[in-house]
């Protein structure tokens, strides 16, 4: 086909999709080029440092270079506003109108269980319900004066690091509580098989039988 004849309309076509072909592989080459430079340059970032560098063409880890990488700030995705999230934001203080009270720590917790379950731990002594401890608290010592008798006061050697260590020390209330606690324990036991439960029944039908022509 010489250069004076027209082009057709099928011939443009092809014409204009070869053209806009190269276009696009122009573009793709510049692109590569560009990333590959990109490439290039952080890896002399990291190479001039005193830690190591990474070399792509082997693919290989060199001395230092995973602690330079971790020194790299990168974006992260904000995380979602959950329940364990929101716990850690928090103030750790009741504020400046309760002089930066600090929250209460997990011992200051057990020791707010066992003041609540006091009653228990003794039945010949009542006590009243005390108010659920707060967020911010604290545990003092009540310092003794100058008039209190030496037998009221605790000596040091006596004296335990928590409340809770306090009543686990108490040997009445561990007897008491081991004894209530064997008794729930006979309670919870499978009964034993039929015969010995008729034997039972008829114990109980012939001692109630005795009271009863007692009585008369």
């Amino acid at each position: 086909m010489s250069s004076s004849e027209p082009l057709s309309s099928a011939d443009r076509v092809a014409l204009k999709r070869a053209i806009a072909a190269a276009q696009v592989a122009a573009m793709r080459r510049k692109t590569e080029e560009a990333r590959s430079e990109a490439e290039k340059a952080m890896c002399n970032e990291i190479s001039e440092t005193n830690l190591g560098y990474i070399d792509h063409d082997r693919l290989e880890f060199y001395s230092g270079a995973l602690e330079a990488l971790d020194k790299v700030e990168i974006e992260r995705p904000m995380k979602r506003s959950t329940k364990k999230n929101r716990k850690k934001q928090e103030p750790q203080t009741a504020g400046p109108e309760w002089y930066h009270l600090p929250r209460k720590t997990a011992d200051l917790s057990l020791d707010a269980k066992f003041l609540e379950a006091r009653g228990y731990a003794d039945p010949k002594r009542f006590y009243k319900k005390t108010d659920p401890v707060s967020d911010f608290a604290q545990l003092g010592t009540v310092v003794p004066g100058p008039f209190d008798r030496s037998s009221d006061i605790i000596k040091k050697k006596h004296r335990r690091a928590s409340f809770a260590a306090e009543v686990l020390a108490d040997s009445g209330a561990k007897a008491y509580a081991k004894r209530k606690y064997n008794e729930i324990q006979a309670k919870r036991q499978p009964r034993p098989f039929r015969r010995s439960r008729l034997k039972d029944k008829f114990a109980r039908k012939k001692s109630n039988l005795v009271a009863k022509h007692r009585r008369l």
